[in-house]
């Protein structure tokens, strides 16, 4: 049993051995990724085509809001005159 923890306590002594030694020899960087892909003729052209798909997207979105605000306000006007039971059938 004690032959178990011996062998226990030099496994785990090896261990953070190497853990240090890598540690210590191991480097670390930082990339600014934004600033590269700021200066990249292929990322600003890429940027452009998704602004313009964006915009078209917006456009399009702003068209259905208006239309259905319009529809929801002609709704609201004939519901004043409508019998009872017609809005829930409209």
């Amino acid at each position: 049993m004690k032959n178990i923890f011996i062998i226990i306590a030099l496994v785990a002594a090896l261990v953070l051995s190497f853990s240090v030694v890598a540690a210590q020899t191991s480097k670390a960087a930082f990339v600014d990724s934004e600033k590269i892909l700021g200066e990249l003729p292929e990322a600003q052209k890429a940027s452009k085509e998704l602004d313009a798909l964006v915009k078209g997207w917006q456009d399009s979105v702003a068209s259905m809001n208006a239309s259905l605000q319009k529809q929801v306000e002609e709704y609201q006007k004939q519901s004043s005159v409508m019998a009872p039971s017609q809005p829930e059938a409209a």
